[in-house]
């Protein structure tokens, strides 16, 4: 029985009581509930991997955000799949004690700040496209510093979320594992370094 009597947000409390939130989520939340949160922040990654790419040609914006959606989520599905089953067998080697769907629950969670920076990502494209994509043009597009406002506080939000989802999967794969966060630390670098792997090899395909 969950220790939790309080109704909380974990998208809202992952921020800010990371250790406490996981705990929760994993005790008291539908595994849909992660799924839905990780699949949202996976779209968002995939608009970032776009960021200094060549606007295709012939594609609006909309067509942009609609690719960004189908593909975000499949890359969303097979990065948690194989993050959250590395840090299960690794973590069962090192006296861990998190389940594959407890560990896929977390790894979806930790992906938390992207999802909140999806609204800035979209105001961004939307306003400032040109400082976002490089465009194959004839002319020069002129920036603005409401452009190069939007572009700073699109790449600082992209910053703050990169670093504060690394932090967040230390955290939960500690708390799932019940392991130390050295320990956890060590696990998500080679869980990282998989996922790399992956999409290298999604990447060739």
């Amino acid at each position: 029985m969950s220790e939790y009597r309080e109704e909380i947000e974990p998208l809202l409390s992952v921020m800010v009581k990371p250790r406490e939130t996981f705990r929760y989520m994993i005790e008291n939340k539908k595994f849909t509930y992660a799924l839905y949160t990780g699949a949202v922040a996976g779209v968002a990654s995939m608009l970032i991997t776009m960021y200094g790419s060549v606007f295709p040609a012939g594609f609006g914006l909309g067509d942009v955000v609609y690719t960004s959606i189908v593909m975000g989520i499949l890359v969303f599905m097979l990065t948690n799949l194989v993050m959250a089953f590395v840090m299960t067998k690794i973590g069962a080697m090192v006296k861990g004690k998190g389940t594959f769907k407890e560990m896929f629950q977390t790894v979806c969670m930790a992906n938390a700040p992207y999802f909140w920076i999806m609204p800035i990502l979209l105001f961004w494209l939307q306003n400032a496209s040109h400082t976002f994509f490089k465009f194959d043009f004839n002319f020069d597009i002129e920036t603005t510093l409401k452009d190069m406002i939007w572009a700073y506080v699109g790449l600082f939000s992209v910053a703050v979320a990169t670093i504060w989802s690394a932090v967040l999967s230390i955290i939960g794969i500690s708390e799932t594992h019940q392991i130390s966060k050295w320990k956890a630390f060590g696990l998500f670098l080679l869980g990282s370094v998989a996922i790399l792997v992956v999409n290298m090899l999604f990447l060739a395909v």
